[in-house]
Formats: C-alpha cells, structure tokens, sequence
C-alpha cells in the first residue's frame, strides 16, 4: 500500500522556557558522536559538527526540524522525571527508509 509522502507541515506549539532549559545539554550517539542542544527563542538549537538546525515544538516532548517536517527530536525522561535522552527520527529523503538513532545524554 503506497500512501506517498506526507507534505503536512506540524503546527509549532508554545512550550514554556523552563521546558527547553530542561532538554538542553549534551548528548552522545551510540557512534560516538556528540552534539550540544541550546535553548531559543520559543525553539531549541541542535549544534554539531556539521550545522546547527532549528528545532519547533510540536509538543512538550517532541519537536520538529524547521523545514524538514518529518524529522524529529523525541525526549525521553527517566522514573524520576530527569530527561536521559533524545530519540532521533529521521526521513533520509531520496531513501526508502526511515533511521531512528538515540543519544544519550552526558550532563544533567
């Protein structure tokens, strides 16, 4: 079943600034790459060697990369509510699949 691609674009939810704070930080894939994530001005800033992308929140725990609707950044938290990590998903456009990668986080 071939439904094509999804055009819609998310819609950019208010998140509040303690919230964003939160999720900023360090985080490790498993590959041992590291990135920084800053908070914005109502987004979150994802810093790595190659760029630096803009995150849109789609929801508390999830956001969206601007102009790029169909990658997102997922944060997760620990059993007492400390954030661990970011699950990545991303559409690798031009590819038949999608690859989810998952980063840990180095500072709390």
């Amino acid at each position: 079943l071939y439904l094509g691609n999804d055009q819609s674009t998310p819609n950019a939810v208010p998140v509040d600034d303690d919230l964003l704070r939160r999720y900023a930080g360090s985080y490790e894939l498993q590959d041992g790459e590291i990135f920084e994530i800053e908070p914005g001005d109502g987004i979150l800033l994802v810093n790595s060697t190659l760029s630096t992308i803009k995150l849109l929140p789609e929801s508390k725990a999830k956001f969206f990369v601007e102009g790029a609707n169909a990658d997102t950044y997922s944060f997760q938290e620990d059993s007492n509510g400390n954030v661990n990590g970011v699950t990545r998903h991303l559409s690798l456009y031009g590819y038949s699949k999608d690859a989810f990668t998952w980063a840990r986080r180095l500072n709390k």
